[in-house]
């Protein structure tokens, strides 16, 4: 799935450190029952982010693609 629009609200929070997208807690829910149902998760997104590499180490995603280019 795609991360951008699809598993975040569509806006960003910027720190003084980085810039990182807000994530619908309610997805992280249905990725926590994908996991228990056996489905494989996989997340693919247009730029890296480390955010995005902390939540799916969090979430046990196993796949993920950073910085996709189409």
């Amino acid at each position: 799935m795609d991360v951008d629009g699809v598993l975040t609200d569509g806006t960003v929070s910027i720190s003084s450190t980085a810039a990182s997208p807000s994530v619908f807690p309610f997805s992280m829910h249905g990725i926590i029952r994908l996991h228990k149902a056996g489905i494989a998760v996989a997340w693919i997104s247009g730029r890296k982010s480390e955010s995005t590499t902390l939540r799916a180490t969090e979430l046990r995603v196993p796949h993920v693609i950073q910085a996709a280019d189409g």
